[in-house]
């Protein structure tokens, strides 16, 4: 890739930081929680490393347990002990072999050599990975910046960017609850890719953003999350945002909730997250009141749909984009409209009140095809 040393560094921290990257570094059986727990171990070990540069490329005393996880799974696929990364990296691009754990595990070392797979193979992979795992979990992935233009926008960029710190952390923290909501209720995933790297998969269209307002100061190294503007005066456009009509304490319910994600952290392990209670309102309240947001919030948009529905969506979210549910995902996502019937990019995953537990399938929702290019 002829990137320098440091940016090699930030892009080697950037997929194995991400929640859904630490899986191309390990076993697909790894639950989300261990996926999770083991990012932040990785974020804690990382402070006290001292990185190293050397001739024959970045290498990072970190990285030995994942790639010994790759020589072990090429091992017992080909039944031969002698390895090379990058022969290893060149016959993983072959995809004759049909099991995806022969290839997930590798990706996590293609940032350590001068090696990249193409666009047609990343997307083969990813869509293989999804029909294995019947899990859209790729899809929901720290918000990248700086991605190839010919990249499709369901495939993670490996070369992009991904922000502050401090943003990224809060952003892989919330990612950490995907296993507490079903937005498409335990709907069965149909995925299949068609020509030109296209992902065809079966959803609900459920509303049209209709409103956008950003919540946090441009800012975003700062040491704790606080809210853009005071307290009463952003819970003030809150409520003229959503004009959802109902009484004050539904209004005030719905904000509490929204700013948490309705999630809270486990009282028992820190690394895990358990869905809030009417109980942890008044603690929520006073957090807000004093300037503090839930980990969902940072670098996120909020937004109001034309039936009412309002949520948090990525930083890049615009009018008329739409809230789909997507069959085989737990959290809604934001797509955009683009050339082609039931053609959409991926703008990114969102947290929408009142449809996180597949109350949005629940009525005469209609089953549409949706084409993610």
């Amino acid at each position: 890739m002829g990137l320098a040393w440091w940016k090699q560094l930030r892009t080697v921290l950037g997929a194995l930081l991400a929640g859904w990257s630490v899986l191309l570094c390990g076993p697909m059986s790894m639950s989300l929680h261990t996926v999770g727990a083991n990012a932040l171990r990785l974020r804690r070990f990382l402070r006290q490393r001292t990185w190293r540069r050397r001739s024959d490329g970045l290498h990072f005393d970190v990285l030995i347990p994942f790639m010994q996880t790759a020589v072990r799974l090429y091992r017992f696929r080909t039944g031969t002990r002698s390895y090379s990364y990058r022969f290893m990296l060149t016959a993983f691009q072959d995809l004759n072999c049909k099991d995806p754990q022969d290839m997930w595990p590798a990706l996590g070392i293609i940032h350590h050599m001068p090696l990249a797979l193409d666009t047609d193979t990343n997307a083969k992979i990813v869509s293989r990975y999804i029909h294995t795992k019947q899990d859209l979990l790729p899809l929901v992935r720290t918000t990248e910046y700086g991605r190839g233009a010919p990249l499709p926008s369901w495939v993670p960029d490996w070369e992009a960017g991904v922000g502050s710190q401090l943003h990224f952390y809060n952003e892989l923290s919330f990612i950490m609850s995907w296993e507490l909501f079903n937005a498409s209720s335990g709907r069965s995933l149909l995925v299949e890719m068609w020509p030109n790297s296209m992902l065809r998969l079966l959803g609900v269209i459920v509303d049209e953003v209709r409103t956008t307002y950003s919540v946090m100061e441009p800012r975003i190294d700062e040491p704790v999350i606080r809210v853009k503007t005071g307290p009463k005066r952003l819970e003030g456009n809150l409520k003229t945002l959503l004009a959802k009509g109902g009484n004050s304490e539904h209004v005030s319910n719905d904000f509490w909730r929204l700013l948490t994600c309705d999630i809270r952290p486990d009282e028992k392990d820190d690394l895990k997250w358990r869905r809030a209670r009417s109980s942890d309102r008044v603690v929520c309240e006073r957090e807000y009141r004093n300037g503090l947001l839930g980990h969902g919030v940072r670098g996120r948009r909020l937004f109001s749909a034309g039936q009412g529905d309002f949520g948090l969506g990525p930083a890049n979210t615009m009018i008329g984009d739409v809230v789909a549910v997507l069959y085989g995902g737990r959290f809604p996502f934001i797509l955009r409209r683009a050339p082609g019937r039931n053609t959409y990019t991926l703008v990114g995953y969102a947290y929408v009140q009142g449809i996180m537990d597949g109350e949005a399938l629940s009525g005469a929702a209609e089953t549409e095809e949706i084409f993610l290019i």
